[in-house]
């Protein structure tokens, strides 16, 4: 399905969330029940990404999904995969563990602060959070944590308006609370649920690991899980899995994985492929 305002789509991207876009979803399930050549009881929804999640909404207590597959889906809170993310991030720049650490706790404020105060302007919490911090440290620590720091000035929310804008957005606000482990106990249909183990935005240990403990503490068996070797957050075999090597690469989407989401899909729905 395109995004919306995409192709021919209507609607304003800038202000839907994944629960519009599980709306969307829904009626598209709604026009396939009503073709004639669409069984509507084997109607299932494959979701990427985001779409993981997606899916995990649009299926809740929802007899009309028949199945769901999720490739490189969310299996923790949304805070927790964009604090990975940054972590992976900082890494990239910064050599001390501490220094990282002492990041991350002070994103990890911030980034629940505006889960608590989802109609408050992201630059007014980052503002707020960030005076705080700088009032609790050494100057040292605040000049390597904070190298462009020059003075009060530059803590003012005016001055971080460019930085974090996009936190403004409803769908960046919405997805860091999103949980999906408090959707799998309302989901009904089974699950085939993918990664691949070089992914390096979606992570496979966190997200998996996250998924199948959520499983289980809601007893839902009919679910399987596969954790590709060598693949990237797009199913493409890869060397390092970061996303700047994505467009490098010449495949598309790994045969091994197309294979076994048409063999359990015709499993489960008990359809050849």
């Amino acid at each position: 399905m395109d995004d919306r305002g995409c192709g021919q789509t209507t609607g304003d991207l800038r202000q839907a969330t994944s629960e519009d876009f599980a709306r969307d979803v829904l009626e598209g399930v709604r026009y396939l029940k009503n073709r004639p050549e669409i069984d509507p009881a084997k109607i299932g929804l494959a979701g990427h990404s985001e779409g993981g999640l997606i899916a995990l909404i649009a299926a809740q207590d929802n007899p009309d999904i028949a199945f769901i597959v999720s490739l490189a889906g969310p299996g923790v809170p949304g805070i927790e995969i964009f604090l990975s993310q940054q972590e992976h991030a900082l890494k990239k720049i910064i050599q001390d563990q501490t220094t990282i650490d002492l990041s991350q706790s002070l994103n990890r404020i911030i980034f629940s602060d505006l889960i608590a105060n989802p109609q408050q302007k992201a630059e007014v919490i980052y503002s707020r959070r960030l005076k705080e911090w700088v009032s609790g440290q050494d100057s040292n620590t605040v000049k390597k944590m904070m190298p462009t720091f020059k003075s009060e000035q530059d803590l003012e929310p005016d001055s971080l308006t460019k930085a974090v804008g996009r936190m403004n957005l409803p769908w960046y606000r919405y997805f860091m609370a999103s949980d999906p482990g408090k959707l799998i106990g309302q989901v009904r249909c089974p699950m085939l649920i993918l990664n691949g183990e070089k992914d390096m935005q979606v992570y496979c240990d966190l997200n998996m690991d996250g998924l199948e403990k959520s499983c289980r503490e809601a007893c839902k068996t009919n679910v399987e899980f596969r954790r590709f070797p060598g693949l990237n957050h797009l199913f493409q075999h890869c060397e390092t899995g970061e996303p700047d090597e994505y467009g490098s690469i010449d495949e598309t989407f790994a045969p091994e994985a197309l294979d076994l989401i048409a063999e359990w899909i015709g499993k489960t729905t008990g359809s050849s492929h």
